[in-house]
């Protein structure tokens, strides 16, 4: 139990896969941001276009 416990500790095979699933899920969260932003801002150019017209 021990030995398979310290070689478990020493294993860095999954790091590499966890750190990338990290970078993906902010490059996720950013994206989502934007395009939230974009969108209210889209929203109130045609709610002023439309009053204009």
């Amino acid at each position: 139990m021990g030995s398979w416990l310290a070689q478990f500790v020493r294993d860095e095979d999954g790091i590499e896969a966890i750190e990338y699933g990290m970078i993906a899920s902010l490059i996720f969260l950013a994206t989502i941001g934007a395009v939230n932003a974009v969108a209210t801002e889209a929203t109130s150019m045609w709610s002023v276009l439309s009053t204009h017209i």
